[in-house]
């Protein structure tokens, strides 16, 4: 798989997750979000982060990349 057609999934899924998570703020796919643990005034729940992270690694795995 293409990484640019990856990276588009990766951004679909991540929407979805915030949709059906009932997140208010916008979603903006960030470094931050990728990587950091949602802090206390984080509009995300450890849910939502865990099923970001799980589909973060499924897009390293698609395109053979590493963090």
């Amino acid at each position: 798989m293409m990484i640019d057609e990856a990276r588009n999934i990766l951004t679909d899924c991540i929407k979805d997750i915030w949709i059906s998570s009932k997140i208010k703020a916008n979603c903006s796919v960030t470094e931050s979000l990728l990587l950091a643990p949602p802090h206390d005034d984080s509009h995300i729940t450890k849910k939502a982060q865990k099923k970001i992270n799980g589909a973060l690694f499924e897009f390293l795995a698609s395109v053979d990349r590493s963090l």
